[in-house]
């Protein structure tokens, strides 16, 4: 469950979408918010749900180009996998990948 510091960092992401976004109505920005939040529910890590949600969403307003087309994709797109992050120990200097 998100704490309420989380909650209250996906509200300040909903009205930064809403402003940036004033063609969308704000319940519509609302609704792609909590898709995008959905798809991180359950993760052990909560520190960046917020900037990741914020990034989902902000994808969605922009790849769409109808708010009601944004909702229908924000919900589909929520439930997809999150490819798992790289395992820090596998990074050579340069912080790229190297194969094990």
């Amino acid at each position: 469950m998100p704490s309420d510091d989380e909650q209250r960092h996906i509200e300040f992401v909903i009205e930064r979408l809403a402003r940036k976004h004033p063609e969308v109505p704000t319940p519509t920005v609302r609704a792609i918010v909590a898709a995008a939040h959905a798809h991180f529910a359950g993760r052990r890590v909560r520190d960046f749900v917020p900037l990741l949600v914020e990034r989902k969403a902000e994808a969605e307003l922009s790849r769409t180009g109808t708010p009601d087309a944004a909702v229908g994709a924000a919900i589909t797109n929520a439930n997809t996998e999150v490819p798992e992050l790289a395992d820090p120990r596998t990074r050579g200097a340069t912080g790229r990948h190297r194969r094990r």
